[in-house]
């Protein structure tokens, strides 16, 4: 038998001997199930009437026995289990990636402050790379640690602990 290339991947593999010339797809998880998506959104377009039909059966059903999984899960306490956990993992990604949302919204936004200092006027006493550097330094500080920010953490880069010496 000769390779083939996977359809998916593009990687060489050696085809099933039950399959031979008519397999397309490597054995690997991910390009299989990349394979049955395609395989189900191909017969979904070709029988657009019996997704309709089915939604109908399930509204209609559901109607029908409004508390069956709350019966269900009474009577199977290894399903209610495996489902508790099931929920806990869905909130857990829906919070880490609200979370991960708003420190990027909040890094963005730092950072356009960061490039809006580029052609700003500067005073006597402070010159536009000191001004650039406590606005990264805010971001790093803000996005690496939480709450915590270049203004409530007072940095001395040129001092050494013990150190009484102005800079």
């Amino acid at each position: 038998m000769a390779n083939n290339g996977c359809r998916i991947c593009g990687r060489f593999f050696m085809p099933d001997r039950r399959t031979g010339a008519r397999q397309k797809v490597c054995g690997r998880a991910g390009c299989q199930l990349e394979r049955k998506r395609m395989k189900l959104r191909s017969w979904r377009a070709r029988h657009v009437g019996h997704v309709a039909v089915h939604q109908g059966k399930q509204k209609a059903w559901a109607k029908a026995f409004p508390h069956y999984w709350r019966w269900y899960r009474r009577g199977h306490a290894d399903y209610r289990r495996r489902d508790n956990l099931r929920r806990a993992r869905a909130l857990r990604r829906r919070r880490r990636s609200a979370n991960e949302t708003h420190w990027r919204v909040t890094a963005v936004e730092k950072l356009r402050a960061i490039v809006a200092l580029r052609g700003a006027e500067c005073s006597a006493n402070e010159t536009q790379i000191v001004r650039r550097v406590a606005a990264i330094e805010d971001c790093l500080l803000s996005t690496g640690m939480g709450a915590c920010s270049a203004k409530e953490v007072d940095m001395d880069w040129g001092a050494r602990p013990g150190d009484n010496a102005a800079p």
